[in-house]
């Protein structure tokens, strides 16, 4: 199984419980341990205390040295796309080429409405995307591009440096709306993301396959990626449900909930369940290979209490992603 990854995705707001020293010793551990990749996210206001993403990234590029740095994701209608290509081209230059570009359409309309962009309807928002999506790769890779499409338009534009990775730094996209988002990964992207179910993974894999059949691209070029939070790894059940228990209390309805308001905490794990590693390492080795049977080869893991302890980091590597490398 030497194909999979195993990333972290870190959260900028996990320096509002610390500082920016120790968010780049985070980094630095999640390097030494052996994690390809860092994620961040990229929010305006959700959770409270935000850095910006893509300056985020920026700064932790000198830090590191061989860790991947990538955005998952970042909303499209936040950022003129002709200065998303040059921004990102920038941090794939600081960072000597280790740049997963992630991005998505958006859908948070609070975090739009709070700073004043406008919300259209998602088919808009994808067709925004869509036409970003081939100014940024035109930017990457041709000398001095023109296009002009319903919603961006760039005229003989320069994009110098280039990025370091070629043809162009991978691109991922996020989400799995049948049918906006996915006819979007097949035409464009060499990741894909979920946060789902299993089941829920492989339905829309089938779907993506199609798409993939449709214009003539080989549905297994591209990698398949899915999101999951985590605490850590604990020795039975009822350490398990302690350790989640706990995460209730503190986030309650923003982690990953489907009902707003007070949610009792068993349906809130239940809810929650699907789209998490629980449990022992057994149990969480046999929950990644559920993955891995359906085609996913990368796992991005946001361990929820991180910032408080690091250790939780050590004990996933040892424990369970050793047996699945």
């Amino acid at each position: 199984m030497n194909n999979i990854e195993i990333n972290v995705m870190l959260s900028a707001k996990h320096i509002a419980t610390g500082s920016w020293r120790a968010f780049e010793e985070l980094a630095l551990e999640c390097e030494r341990l052996g994690y390809r990749t860092i994620w961040l996210a990229d929010h305006l206001t959700r959770g409270g205390f935000r850095l910006e993403c893509l300056s985020t990234l920026s700064a932790l590029a000198p830090v590191t040295k061989k860790i991947r740095l990538g955005s998952l994701t970042l909303c499209n209608a936040w950022r003129n796309p002709s200065l998303l290509a040059k921004i990102a081209a920038t941090v794939d230059v600081i960072s000597g080429g280790r740049l997963e570009f992630g991005i998505g359409s958006g859908f948070l309309k609070e975090e739009f409405d709070a700073y004043g962009f406008p919300f259209p309807k998602l088919s808009v928002r994808t067709a925004q995307l869509d036409e970003a999506l081939e100014i940024i790769k035109k930017l990457w890779m041709e000398e001095k591009p023109s296009y002009k499409g319903e919603h961006y338009q760039i005229r003989e534009a320069t994009c110098e440096p280039k990025p370091v990775q070629k043809p162009h730094p991978p691109i991922t996209i996020g989400g799995g709306n049948e049918r906006y988002t996915l006819p979007l990964v097949a035409e464009h992207a060499d990741r894909w993301n979920l946060a789902s179910s299993a089941g829920e993974f492989k339905q829309k894999a089938k779907v993506l396959e199609h798409y993939c059949n449709k214009i003539g691209r080989d549905f297994e070029e591209i990698k398949k990626s899915n999101l999951f939070n985590i605490t850590g790894v604990y020795q039975n059940g009822d350490e398990t449900k302690r350790a989640w228990e706990s995460i209730w209390k503190r986030e309650g309805k923003r982690f990953y909930t489907i009902q707003s308001g007070f949610i009792p905490f068993m349906e809130w794990l239940k809810q929650t369940e699907d789209r998490s590693l629980m449990g022992t390492p057994e149990d969480c080795v046999a929950r990644m290979e559920e993955y891995i049977e359906i085609g996913v080869t990368s796992f991005e893991l946001r361990f929820v209490d991180v910032m408080e302890n690091k250790e939780i980091l050590k004990q996933f590597m040892g424990k369970v992603a050793r047996r699945i490398l």
